[in-house]
């Protein structure tokens, strides 16, 4: 079968848009099958309250702000017939004008109508005519982003339908793979990617992980090489000016193509490598549809759940996983596909997962129900022989935005946020306890200094060519906004380091040079290091003795608040935490190994906080296990 002749599968995730909005007037000759705009548009008008009907129309706009709602409510807003969400659900797909007039733009309903023709998306149209265009994907949430796209990662969204800024803990297809022996990497735009909220990807103890974050244009050198992971999964540029996720509403959007001339890059690089072309499948889509007009409703059904049903902490509504969201552009792209394949199968953001364990050989379970019994999209690579790709032009920039791409990106660096990181902690005065991510970056020292400082009291002590490596990486990478926490462990960010250095350098003798570079910061961290005692009044103790915590937790089990607390740090990162109500916990690194303990006294917790003082953790982890 042709599909044995794949070996890397390619994902990229562009931002919100819906399947009529970008490919409704795709057009395919009535002979093929379709599920489009053409002809039919006044049947599938929006009402608004005052009785006017809007329908779809080709107009829609490359600039547009504020953005439609995408939350679970609005998408439900926009679903169903009526205001009843009893099940089964009525479904009408007629309040996407009313939802976006009535929260985001008065008296601008028909802006969610707006609607590209393919002239104004050449390249993701040409490929959709080219390939093969999936008229039936569905995403996998009537929600947001994060829930849509942990659904991609690991069949799941942990119960949520709206984005919720948490570490998610189930397991991802990474995994699986990583446990077959395929090679993955995740490939980004902008940093951080949001993958990077599965903590499973980056808990310490993996010292690979770090290998598997690559900026985006690692991806081109290694389709160039032959050198392509089993699984790449592309993360576009989320944020600011240089956007090319095609997101409305940020910055990007001044041009909407550049999202356009993103796909358009990864393709000719294919192309480009015939070779590595007929060994690949690249998937083109999006995580949801960001409340753009779409007319067809998405499948619902019991078989579709998955546990954990969501509920909100207020009681306002619950959802069982019994829907999908709404349709979703998707291009399938490989020399193995006959031109002009339109697939009408179901899919839905889980099939991506399930595709890659088929389709590169992956012995493993399910990762959860929904990916287990959606369907896989291999069977479009139909054809015996592959055929060559044909060609696209570059897509037209105009010259502001051209102007404005070609300007040097001033965020941050990956190197510049976390020795940022470092270099705040090393300089933080005795005794005072080791600060979060984002307040370390916003405590004492501008970020742009702490660059400074490195290059001017560490940068000497390295040799002439890992100095000029800093000094580039500096200058290229002026730092203007914080980090987004996170990476807290210190150990993890040396990992970081020096992955980095490996990045920059050409030769192992400048890796190494670079390392010790990364030593020296350590060392100075040590060296200040010591146990620190935080008290429920906020006092900091460093090396307390056994009086000092009696009257810590004196004061803690007294305080008023049974949610106080008092925590106790050692040098090696692990945590203590003892709360008023008779509550305690321990933090050992690993993000999975929070371990809780209740029916804590002021004589338990004395020991508790003795054991650790002492580096008894023997004692410390039978008390909590």
């Amino acid at each position: 079968m042709s599909e044995d002749r794949i070996q890397h599968l390619l994902v990229l995730m562009l931002e919100n848009r819906s399947f009529d909005h970008m490919l409704g007037y795709l057009e395919y000759p009535p002979v093929t099958p379709f599920e489009g705009l053409s002809g039919r548009e006044a049947e599938m008008g929006n009402p608004l309250p005052d009785g006017q009907v809007l329908p779809p129309t080709p107009d829609a706009s490359y600039a547009m702000h504020p953005g439609p709602g995408h939350s679970h409510d609005d998408v439900l807003d926009q679903l169903l017939e009526s205001a009843d969400r009893s099940r089964p659900y009525r479904l009408a797909n007629r309040g996407f004008a009313a939802n976006y007039a009535a929260r985001y733009n008065p008296g601008h309903g028909a802006l969610a109508m707006g609607c590209f023709t393919p002239d104004r998306l050449p390249v993701l149209a040409t490929l959709a005519r080219e390939f093969a265009v999936c008229d039936h994907w569905f995403c996998s949430v009537p929600g947001a982003t994060w829930p849509n796209r942990n659904f991609c990662h690991a069949g799941t969204s942990g119960g949520q339908v709206n984005i919720v800024v948490q570490a998610y803990r189930d397991k991802t297809i990474f995994e699986q793979l990583s446990e077959a022996s395929r090679d993955w990497s995740i490939y980004y735009g902008g940093f951080p990617p949001q993958s990077l909220a599965f903590t499973r990807l980056w808990r310490p103890s993996d010292l690979n992980w770090l290998q598997r974050f690559k900026p985006i244009d690692r991806l081109y050198r290694a389709i160039e090489n032959d050198r392509l992971p089993h699984y790449a999964f592309i993360e576009p540029d989320m944020v600011g000016k240089l956007s090319d996720s095609q997101h409305p509403g940020m910055g990007g959007e001044m041009d909407f193509r550049a999202g356009e001339r993103l796909i358009w890059r990864i393709y000719s690089a294919l192309r480009a490598n015939p070779e590595v072309a007929r060994k690949s499948l690249l998937v083109i889509t999006y995580d949801e549809h960001g409340g753009f007009f779409d007319h067809v409703p998405p499948p619902q059904g019991d078989e579709w759940s998955v546990e954990p049903a969501y509920h909100s902490p207020d009681g306002s509504y619950s959802f069982p996983f019994d829907l999908l969201g709404p349709r979703v552009p998707a291009v399938l792209i490989s020399p193995w596909i006959e031109a002009g394949t339109v697939d009408q199968t179901v899919y839905d953001h889980a099939s991506i997962p399930a595709t890659v364990r088929k389709l590169l050989h992956v012995d493993a379970r399910p990762l959860t129900h929904r990916d287990g019994m959606t369907n896989t999209f291999e069977q479009v690579l139909v054809r015996t022989t592959p055929r060559e790709m044909p060609e696209l032009e570059e897509p037209f920039v105009d010259e502001a935005a051209r102007h404005l791409m070609e300007e040097p990106d001033l965020r941050p660096s990956l190197m510049a946020i976390l020795t940022s990181l470092i270099w705040t902690e090393l300089r933080l005065p005795p005794g005072r306890p080791r600060p979060g991510p984002e307040e370390a970056l916003q405590i004492s020292v501008p970020p742009h200094e702490v660059e400074r400082d490195i290059l001017v009291e560490i940068a000497p002590q390295l040799s002439p060519e890992a100095q000029r490596v800093l000094e580039q990486d500096a200058a290229e990478n002026a730092i203007q906004s914080a980090a987004e926490g996170l990476l807290p462990d210190v150990r993890t960010i040396a990992t970081l380091l020096r992955h980095k250095a490996e990045r920059l350098a050409e030769n192992l003798e400048l890796v190494d040079d670079l390392a010790h570079f990364v030593d020296l910061a350590l060392r100075r961290y040590y060296e200040g290091r010591s146990v620190v005692l935080r008290t429920a009044a906020g006092a900091s103790l460093e090396r307390p003795d056994s009086d000092a915590l009696r009257a810590a937790l004196d004061e803690l089990f007294d305080h008023p608040q049974p949610a106080a607390r008092l925590w106790l740090a050692d040098h090696r990162d692990r945590w203590l935490t003892v709360y008023g109500d008779g509550r305690a916990t321990l933090h050992d690194r690993d993000p999975e190994a929070l371990l809780a303990l209740d029916g804590v006294d002021r004589a338990m917790a004395l020991r508790l906080l003795e054991w650790l003082k002492a580096g008894d953790l023997r004692a410390l982890r039978s008390a909590f296990s």
